[in-house]
């Protein structure tokens, strides 16, 4: 995975220094730090005014979405695969999230008497899909302000959260989410660390009890721990985001669980378009490589509904990520994304991949809906999948308040 790391670098660091700005959203923050825009210090999940106002493409927020301590996040979609009288479609409800953020920090006269601020932040999807159990409940203490750089925790988060880990998106059905099990409904139980020693350097550092429990108890998770720990660089002259993120868990000899220690890692980066265009329009490029071993017992079924092929049970698995989005104007945007998947990296012909072309569009700061044909293919013998074998368009309609 070095060599291939080393090279991913090298190409997008040559590639940024003929662009001369920085990414879109960091631009803007003019800051490192998630919580410019999200509660939490990882990203996504619950977003302050300020994510809101940015998020909401310039158009005006309701009433409802100038508060931060209450939110509301629904996801709609109708799926139609190509072989629609005998794969599963139709519209449905994915979720239902309401979340709270409530600031818990002693006060006194209208003042915080204490240098901690303390927040309890929540999601519960209360309606959806089976298996999309995105409940999200931890203590956030606050240490100091964004602003002072230090490599002491700047953030600490005790409870349920998704793990830091890789490029935090909300794609629908992405293989480098997938294969590491760090999806967008995904939670572990734990602690995190962050800090942004650097104005241009930020570290999460997760503590994992488990593998992906939930918060429920299960035999040997008492002696059984993981850890995650995400890098992401933002250099001040350059158009780009780069980052890096490897997790492991481990198990006690003595632990009744009977299977390997599944380990993970990914390299990321957001680069900014505009220059390209000519400062004409704005755009992005994602991108996310990654690779994980002795996770395919877990998240095979998934992917090949239900079938798990002993072959790859040890294989070290790869995958490839990217998202293309030029903005045709502040509230329509054109996308392409690449999705592409192999069990077993040491067989190049063996894999699965996704082209999609799509587009996006805001109807308000609230409310967008996004268009998606994807084209599939499948290049694993005897394995079927409606992941890699079906073509299909679908469409999704979002409301966040």
């Amino acid at each position: 995975m070095l060599k291939t790391v080393l090279i991913y670098s090298i190409l997008l660091i040559l590639f940024s220094i003929h662009t001369y700005a920085r990414p879109h959203y960091a631009a803007r923050a003019k800051s490192n730090s998630c919580t410019m825009c999200h509660v939490s210090p990882l990203g996504g999940g619950l977003k302050t005014v300020t994510g809101k106002a940015f998020g909401g493409r310039g158009l005006k927020l309701n009433q409802f979405a100038t508060q931060d301590k209450f939110a509301v996040d629904m996801r709609g979609i109708y799926y139609h695969p190509k072989k629609a009288s005998s794969a599963r479609g139709g519209m449905g409800l994915m979720a239902l999230n309401v979340g709270a953020n409530l600031n818990l920090t002693p006060m006194a006269g209208g003042d915080e008497t204490s240098d901690v601020e303390t927040r309890l932040v929540a999601t519960h999807n209360i309606a959806g899909f089976t298996g999309i159990d995105s409940h999200n409940v931890y203590l956030r203490f606050k240490m100091r302000e964004d602003y002072e750089a230090s490599w002491k925790p700047q953030y600490i988060m005790l409870g349920r959260f998704q793990r830091p880990f890789g490029l935090m998106t909300d794609e629908h059905r992405t293989y480098t989410k997938m294969m590491t099990k760090s999806e967008w409904y995904t939670q572990e139980t734990g602690v995190v660390f962050s800090a942004n020693p650097y104005s241009t350097l930020h570290y999460d550092l997760g503590i994992i009890n488990g593998i992906a429990t939930e918060a429920n108890f299960d035999k040997g998770n008492a002696i059984e721990w993981g850890g995650s720990l995400n890098a992401r660089w933002t250099p001040i002259s350059l158009p780009i985001v780069l980052g890096a993120s490897y997790s492991q868990h481990s198990f006690d000899k003595n632990s009744t669980t009977d299977r390997d220690q599944p380990v993970a890692g990914s390299v990321y980066s957001v680069v900014l378009l505009d220059p390209i265009l000519f400062d004409l329009t704005t755009g992005s490029i994602q991108l996310e490589y990654s690779e994980a071993k002795y996770w395919n017992p877990e998240v095979l079924p998934k992917i090949f509904e239900g079938s798990s092929p002993s072959e790859f049970a040890k294989s070290r698995s790869e995958g490839w990520f990217g998202l293309t989005t030029i903005n045709v104007n502040p509230t329509t945007e054109l996308q392409y994304k690449y999705d592409r998947f192999l069990p077993d990296r040491e067989f190049r012909g063996s894999y699965i991949e996704r082209h999609g072309f799509g587009i996006k569009h805001y109807f308000s700061s609230s409310i967008n809906v996004q268009l998606r044909y994807e084209n599939a293919n499948n290049a694993i013998k005897n394995i079927n999948s409606k992941y890699a074998d079906d073509d299909a368009f679908y469409a999704v309609l979002r409301v966040s308040l």
